[in-house]
């Protein structure tokens, strides 16, 4: 957040029974202010007052000018004496809150701002700052009431428009945002913070061409404003411009080499081009640069996982470490919920991807089918964004918060206000995750599922929903949390209904195979393509096709294909397609014979979606959750057999099928009508077995509470 501005005073003018010397002296020292002269200024305020010790006025600018220097405890004292001698001003009483607010004394600032409408009921003023006050306490309602306010009172009011704006983006009311942020822009065009936030707020409703325009704009008039670049980079990022934002987020570094955020944005732009460890450098200097950063933190927490040396209980304690520093326990909340067991349970899901994304594509079905006489699903979005997935999503469930504009304490306290029984985590340490909601327990139960593939840390999280291959019983699990585990397998899968019809097998005609993997690239190791490599070598005139959103980057296209050649293998044999929407994204399996997962870090949705369309996928298990996602999926699937345990035993099997086109064909043909009757595609099934799970933990926690 950024930190407060104490903008110049309003004028005062001085009083008429003044001394003529004394008039004068003040006017000059409020000119001199004015054409920041502050040491001019000072000087001669000071002269005033040893002639006149009792000149509010005086007192009132020379505290100014030391808010202007920082100098705060000298500011307060300043505006101490003049009040005691006027209290009737209520410019005095605004500058007082303001730097009440700089020193973070909120209650005490607002009674200044209090103070200053007692006076004047319209003081604009009192109302902009006292919505700075609620905005950095992110009391983000009461901070847009303010500033709503101030804007009716002065609408010429450009610093109140511009808050307003932000407060709107925050709450996800983008064209609210945009158009009023589009109004300071005609009003003031020359703004840099006004062009910055429009460019935001353009970045929050995917016009990230109009972004990067905007920033551009700003760069030229505050080339050395760091936060431009690097906001101009996250927009690039997002056209997976990848390399162009790279470039962007070193201008922001060489200019604010210390700021951890933007260390943190060149590690995810690393990452997304696989290269790992470079992001994870990227990552440490930013918990190196912000230990007290979360969110810095949480990053370095995320791309831990893409590190095969690390254990899975280097990996929990991590996560527990992370708890312990950013989500201490809070004081024991009581939970008055209704302690009948079998009761209609009132369940909250808690999740920033409610719209596109695998999070939504699993959860759909279940929201579907749940049991609506027995449990009462209400969703808790806080992404900000929504698409035809989020509207499904909000039918489907039974209520709807729209969060993105909560702060996390005003997240848990809606939750408790909701009576929620069974609180659910679908973020993890994932980006827009709430975990310090969770960290105030507005639930009697809280449990993490889906979105993420360990260990939040948080004692507040009393269960990880997981099955007994990703997390075997005979293990110790390497969880803050207690494993619940569902039998089967963890999660479900359904394929849309736009999905395309399977494809006959492209080898029976192109006479050689392709193996495909549509991943994200950070899970594309420089291990994962030595062993792709082996396995190119073994089948000959094998071809390999990777289809990702990054690869629409030439400078990341490069990259891949300098990996395969330093392996042997030329870039003819190696395909790099760029991004596509859904619907074509699966159709582009029809050039794919046989899918390869990645390791350490499995495949979820795509090995799903893979099997959906009639693609059979081979994965190598590790010994921990993210490494095992492809072992549940295929083994409730049907398919153990393409589990596989080490590299040469991934070779062999992949190489096995490759050697039998026919065998391919049949099985692709008839693929997804075997998932559809497995365990893995039985989303009522699942839906019964997970409302199960969490009737059990019920009635666990009525045990325990006596």
């Amino acid at each position: 957040m950024r930190p407060p501005t104490l903008s110049k005073p309003e004028a005062v003018k001085p009083s008429r029974d003044l001394p003529d010397w004394l008039k004068r002296a003040f006017l000059t020292s409020v000119k001199h202010y004015q054409a920041g002269m502050y040491e001019q200024a000072r000087q001669l305020l000071i002269a005033t007052l040893e002639r006149e010790p009792r000149h509010s006025d005086s007192l009132y600018l020379l505290g100014s000018i030391a808010a202007q220097s920082r100098d705060l405890d000298l500011a307060e004292e300043m505006l101490r004496q003049a009040i005691a001698i006027e209290s009737r001003k209520p410019v005095y009483w605004v500058l007082y809150g303001n730097i009440l607010q700089y020193k973070n004394q909120w209650d005490a600032s607002a009674e200044c701002y209090r103070a200053a409408l007692t006076l004047d009921p319209n003081h604009t003023d009192a109302y902009y700052n006292w919505g700075n006050t609620f905005e950095r306490q992110q009391r983000n309602r009461e901070a847009t009431e303010c500033f709503e306010t101030a804007l009716r009172l002065h609408p010429g009011h450009l610093q109140a428009r511009n808050n307003l704006a932000n407060q709107y983006r925050n709450a996800g009311r983008l064209d609210e945002a945009a158009a009023h942020l589009q109004q300071a822009h005609r009003q003031e065009p020359a703004s840099v913070p006004v062009i910055l936030n429009l460019g935001n707020v353009y970045m929050a409703m995917n016009r990230h061409q109009d972004a990067i325009d905007c920033f551009d704009a700003a760069i030229q008039l505050a080339p050395a404003m760091s936060v431009l670049y690097s906001n101009k980079g996250n927009a690039l990022r997002a056209l997976t411009r990848v390399e162009e934002s790279l470039a962007a987020y070193r201008q922001a570094i060489a200019l604010e080499p210390a700021r951890a955020e933007f260390h943190i944005n060149c590690g995810i732009a690393l990452q997304m081009q696989g290269r790992l460890p470079e992001a994870l450098a990227s990552f440490r200097q930013a918990m190196t640069l912000a230990p007290e950063s979360a969110a810095a933190c949480g990053a370095g927490l995320f791309s831990l996982h893409y590190d095969p040396a690390l254990s899975p209980m280097d990996l929990c304690q991590a996560h527990r470490e992370w708890a312990k520093r950013y989500a201490p326990p809070t004081p024991p909340r009581r939970h008055a919920n209704s302690r009948d067991p079998e009761r209609r349970l009132r369940i909250g899901l808690v999740s920033a991807d409610l719209r596109q994304h695998p999070v939504t594509f699993f959860t759909l079905p279940l929201l579907e089918a749940h049991d609506e006489e027995r449990y009462e699903i209400l969703c808790y979005s806080s992404g900000g964004k929504s698409d035809a997935w989020t509207e499904r999503m909000r039918n489907a469930a039974d209520g709807w918060c729209e969060a993105a504009g909560l702060t996390d304490l005003e997240l848990a306290e809606r939750i408790a206000r909701d009576e929620i029984d069974i609180l659910i985590d679908l973020s993890g340490h994932t980006a827009g995750n709430r975990l310090l909601a969770f960290a105030h327990k507005p639930a009697p139960i809280a449990l993490s599922w889906l979105g993420y593939f360990n260990t939040t840390g948080l004692d507040a999280v009393d269960y990880l929903l997981v099955d007994p291959i990703v997390a075997p019983p005979e293990e110790q699990a390497p969880f803050v949390e207690k494993p619940l585990r569902l039998d089967g397998c963890y999660l479900a899968y359904a394929g849309p209904e736009y999905a395309p019809a399977v494809a006959p097998l492209p080898a029976l005609t192109q006479n050689h195979i392709t193996f495909g993997c549509f991943n994200t690239l950070s899970k594309v190791t420089d291990d994962v393509v030595k062993l792709w490599a082996r396995l190119l070598h073994r089948v000959p005139l094998s071809r390999l096709i990777l289809k990702n959103s990054i690869l629409d980057d030439g400078h990341s296209r490069q990259l891949y294909w300098e990996a395969f050649a330093r392996e042997g293998i030329h870039r003819h044999r190696v395909d790099l397609l760029g991004s596509s929407p859904h619907r074509e994204l699966l159709a582009s399996y029809e050039h794919i014979d046989i899918a390869l997962d990645t390791f350490p870090y499995n495949g979820g949705t795509t090995t799903c979606e893979a099997l959906w369309m009639g693609i059979p996928v081979i994965t190598q298990a590790g010994d921990r959750f993210v490494s095992r996602v492809g072992a549940t999926i295929l083994t409730n699937a049907g398919f153990p057999a393409w589990v596989t345990h080490s590299p040469e035993d991934y070779i062999e099997q992949a190489a096995a099928l490759a050697a039998n086109p026919e065998q391919l064909a049949q099985i692709r043909a008839s693929l997804r009508d075997r998932i559809q009757r497995s365990t893995l595609g039985d989303t009522a099934q699942f839906t019964r077995r997970w409302e199960h799970a969490l009737r059990m933990v019920w009635h666990d926690w009525i045990r325990s509470a006596g």
